[in-house]
């Protein structure tokens, strides 16, 4: 055998040892890939978180009864809204909520379930519906604490940040009806505004 076919052989070797190294793969990339592309900008599964923050403006008003003069308040409000829950189906999401909003002199937090549906999971398109209980305080200078009935409608579009994170604008309008008997009365209230919104998966 001559020495120019022994040192191709030996090349060979070597050249298919580097081959073989270099396809070793380092613990956990087989389920760190699968992850990747289960969850890569597809609104389809797993954990759904959203939080919205923003201004809106909104109006709560006492009808006229028994001779006492009908009473209103009105004005700019901060905001908020916060769901954690988990994706049900492609585009699907089943949350627990709370919302609420806040002046200087006035304010009300709701729980409640929500779901948001993408029409299309891959793209930021939303719609999301939510209803339960509030809490109010100060309205119409009402005293203590006032529960009501509250709900909400909220759609907007949040474009991807990342394989699962997605931000974005959303429009909200909502009402409530409050538990207040003022001589036979009771108020109610609605709003509407614009919030910033950030969505996990």
């Amino acid at each position: 055998m001559s020495r120019a076919t022994i040192l191709s052989l030996v090349l060979l070797c070597f050249g298919t040892t580097a081959q073989a190294q270099e396809r070793v793969e380092p613990p956990g990339h087989e389920l760190a890939e699968r992850f990747e592309t289960n969850f890569n900008r597809v609104h389809d599964r797993g954990l759904a978180l959203a939080l919205a923050a923003g201004v809106g403006w909104g109006r709560v008003a006492t009808p006229a009864a028994g001779g006492v003069p009908p009473t209103s308040s009105s004005g700019a409000r901060a905001v908020w809204g916060v769901e954690v829950g988990g994706l049900l189906a492609e585009g699907v999401a089943l949350s627990a909520a709370h919302w609420g909003w806040s002046t200087t002199d006035a304010g009300q937090l709701a729980l409640g379930p929500s779901l948001r549906w993408y029409p299309w999971p891959e793209r930021g398109w939303y719609l999301t519906p939510r209803a339960g209980v509030a809490a109010s305080r100060g309205v119409l200078d009402a005293p203590g604490a006032q529960w009501s009935l509250s709900g909400e409608l909220s759609g907007g579009h949040v474009w991807w940040s990342g394989p699962a994170a997605s931000l974005g604008l959303e429009l909200y309008a909502g009402g409530e009806h409050l538990d207040l008997d003022r001589d036979g009365r009771r108020p109610a209230g609605w709003r509407a505004g614009l919030r910033l919104a950030w969505h996990l998966n």
